[in-house]
């Protein structure tokens, strides 16, 4: 099982810092649009994809049905994957 954390803005970095502290060296998965300033900084276990949103969720074909989908957007996410 992994977490996708689908925005990393604000309240994304603090859905990791959480997900961190609460789980021992959990597989975490960042989308986000905007390039990361240093990528060097996320924590063991994390992975950063630069892609859209809805676009990383249509496409991928690593996600799981028990993967857990954390959407960190300003929008409805599952409003706009449907």
């Amino acid at each position: 099982m992994k977490h996708v954390i689908v925005g990393y803005g604000r309240f994304g970095h603090i859905a990791l810092e959480r997900l961190t502290k609460q789980f021992h060296g959990p597989r975490v998965i960042i989308v986000e649009r905007e390039p990361l300033p240093d990528p060097t900084v996320l924590p063991p276990g994390a992975e950063y994809i630069q892609s859209d949103a809805v676009s990383f969720l249509s496409t991928s074909v690593d996600l799981q049905p028990e993967d857990v989908i954390i959407p960190m957007v300003p929008f409805h996410l599952a409003a706009a994957y449907v």
